[in-house]
């Protein structure tokens, strides 16, 4: 599938790596709809009781690919266009959490802005040495509240230290991640594939039911507020902030530097 490798390499656990070195593993509309439909495929699947989600190289992912991207929505067919896109990049999180399995993320290198996201849609999260967790995007002049972080960081770091993160774009390490409850271990970075895959195994020899019974009261148990709601909140106000100048001046900067 285009920018994910797929495989199940035991009984009960799938594996989904992201596969796009060359853009620092961003994702695009394709590589959206492919984990979408593996996504919706393991949904059909009774023996199916894990997901690992990871990555087939140096970096986890880093959000969106934004190539040919000028920062203007209306190069994209508009605000309403582009909050469709981003929706769909959107329910990623939303979907893994609202999954029946249970879903590990295994991330090694960057985990930047919606790749970050991406980790906090994980039931679990492991981490290599050379992990880092970063929501860099008021840098550029866009909110740092995409794809349920606004929901869900809060809720697992706190409301101090999330502030931190989104507001200043600190960066936290493998460590840093452990100590904030983002991640619950760390391995050096050429085991931290089978660590996570030795997790899924141990799971998927429990119940299917007890599994997802538990991830689904787990999920009834933070939802003081509306998820999904939040979600679409926080794309409609990111789709707006695009019109801004000062993301077209930052794109158009780092487009210089890269030429």
């Amino acid at each position: 599938m285009p920018g994910i490798v797929v495989d199940a390499p035991r009984a009960g656990v799938l594996r989904i790596a992201i596969d796009r070195p060359r853009q620092a593993n961003a994702l695009d509309d394709h590589a959206v709809e492919a984990i979408h439909n593996v996504l919706s495929a393991a949904d059909d699947d009774p023996e199916c009781r894990v997901i690992v989600l990871y990555s087939a190289n140096a970096y986890f992912c880093s959000g969106f690919d934004m190539t040919g991207y000028d920062g203007d929505p209306e190069s994209r067919g508009g605000a309403a266009s582009v909050v469709t896109q981003m929706d769909r990049l959107a329910d990623l999180p939303l979907r893994m959490r609202t999954a029946r399995q249970v879903v590990i993320a295994a991330v090694r290198g960057p985990a930047i802005g919606g790749g970050f996201a991406l980790a906090l849609g994980a039931d679990v999260v492991i981490a290599g040495t050379s992990a880092t967790f970063t929501l860099p995007q008021t840098h550029i002049g866009v909110l740092a509240a995409e794809m349920g972080i606004s929901y869900l960081l809060p809720r697992i770091v706190g409301l101090n230290r999330a502030a931190q993160m989104m507001l200043f774009g600190t960066r936290l390490n493998a460590q840093g991640a452990v100590a904030a409850g983002l991640v619950c271990k760390v391995r050096p970075d050429d085991e931290v594939d089978e660590a996570a895959l030795e997790m899924a195994t141990e799971l998927a020899n429990r119940s299917a039911k007890a599994l997802a019974g538990t991830k689904r009261m787990l999920l009834a148990g933070i939802q003081s507020g509306h998820f999904e709601q939040t979600i679409r909140a926080e794309t409609q106000s990111q789709v707006l902030s695009n019109y801004w100048p000062e993301p077209r001046a930052a794109i158009a900067s780092f487009r210089a530097r890269g030429d």
